[in-house]
């Protein structure tokens, strides 16, 4: 009879045992789903805040920077040149004539053609300079670690591919550069207005030039 009990006792255990192992598997199955899915939430969080911040920083017509993008991008180059001495080089482009095609050809037209010269410039500037929309029709490319005979260089081959290119509709567009860079008594406000100025003189010059700063 004792033996009866002891038996029936150890099947009960055993059996409590089992459900006890199923449920705690069972729980940490769950908990193991629990913290994939918050993992999955945090990944999807990140990449979201990610684009969020990168959407800030863009034009949203062109995908290039804009002004905030390009300011805090230029900040990390000052720094870059200030302690490290590498040359810093600005190229202002601002296409000719504009007010042109939106007059003749409707606007729709002209933001084609500013997404479509945005993206040209892109495709053919190195991997480490900068390119931004300024505002209206103008860009700005930063040029890191790069003397003024070089972006002179690349401001020169950006003009030929965009003079070259055939936009929507067959139309052809040129545009006006300006080239500077930072020397070591400037401001980075004194190597905008030399940019900017260099620009000026290749538009009164005719367009369709470059203009360096340094050889006005």
């Amino acid at each position: 009879m004792v033996s009866h009990y002891h038996d029936r006792l150890a099947r009960y255990l055993c059996n409590l045992l089992g459900y006890r192992i199923a449920s705690l598997n069972s729980q940490v199955r769950t908990q193991k789903k629990r913290e994939s899915e918050l993992l999955e939430i945090n990944s999807l969080l990140d990449i979201r805040g990610k684009q969020l911040e990168e959407k800030s920083k863009t034009d949203s017509l062109t995908g290039a920077f804009n002004r905030e993008g390009i300011e805090e991008a230029i900040r990390i180059d000052l720094w870059e040149w200030r302690s490290q001495k590498k040359p810093l080089s600005l190229i202002l482009i601002d296409i000719d004539h504009f007010k042109k095609i939106n007059d003749e050809h409707g606007h729709a037209l002209g933001d084609n053609v500013l997404s479509t010269l945005s993206n040209i410039v892109k495709q053919h500037i190195r991997t480490n300079d900068i390119f931004a929309r300024w505002g209206g029709e103008e860009f700005v490319l930063v040029c890191i670690d790069t003397k003024i005979e070089q972006a002179s260089l690349i401001a020169e081959k950006t003009r030929e591919i965009i003079a070259n290119f055939s936009f929507t509709d067959n139309i052809h567009v040129t545009a006006s550069f300006g080239v500077a860079t930072l020397d070591a008594n400037e401001t980075l406000e004194q190597l905008f207005n030399n940019a900017d100025k260099a620009l000026y003189e290749a538009k009164n010059q005719g367009r369709n030039k470059v203009v360096v700063a340094d050889y006005l």
